[in-house]
């Protein structure tokens, strides 16, 4: 049951991890760690790639998992936010931006055939907790990589939301099969 405001009207669930996000700056430029940021950003299981799934997803669930489609399109909104801090970062490190990642000395660029078109909730969640895991596991190995006190301190705050949403994709997908086995 949501939590009720002042005013008398609930409060919206909340999709990001309690607390502000530190400024948005780097120490100095690195282009190695403006590269390892654009993985984060713009490969295949990354942040653009999580936020066009995750409101695919809620588009389609839309007329039969009001719940899950909502929860969907908000985890989508912070995972875009952290596109934009991802990008902001990688231009401040001396990287570019765009939508490109280069894999075995070649540019890839982002394209929707990287997001999971699954149709069933089930199926859709199972991938959604793999995205999340790798964030997590990705973004862990950065903090202890990187040495920019400014950039970790961003990917800390980062890793909290990502560790939010596997916490509630986990508990969808059991709260969803609990519902299907009866």
């Amino acid at each position: 049951m949501p939590v009720e405001d002042p005013r008398g009207k609930p409060n919206p669930p909340t999709y990001a991890a309690a607390g502000p996000y530190p400024p948005i700056r780097v120490q100095e430029l690195n282009p190695a760690y403006a590269r390892m940021l654009k993985m984060d950003a713009d490969s295949a299981r990354s942040e653009v790639t999580s936020s066009m799934q995750y409101i695919y997803q809620s588009w389609v669930l839309s007329l039969q998992n009001e719940a899950l489609s909502e929860m969907l399109r908000g985890i989508a909104i912070v995972e875009m936010r952290h596109l934009d801090i991802l990008g902001r970062l990688i231009a401040q490190l001396g990287g570019n931006p765009g939508y490109a990642v280069l894999q075995q000395g070649r540019p890839v660029s982002w394209s929707g055939s990287m997001v999971s078109y699954a149709q069933q909730p089930d199926r859709m969640l199972e991938g959604n907790i793999l995205l999340e895991q790798h964030a997590v596991d990705t973004y862990t190995q950065q903090i202890a990589h990187i040495k920019d006190p400014y950039v970790v301190d961003v990917l800390k705050r980062i890793l909290l939301d990502e560790q939010l949403h596997l916490e509630m994709f986990r508990s969808s997908l059991q709260q969803l099969r609990g519902q299907n086995a009866g």
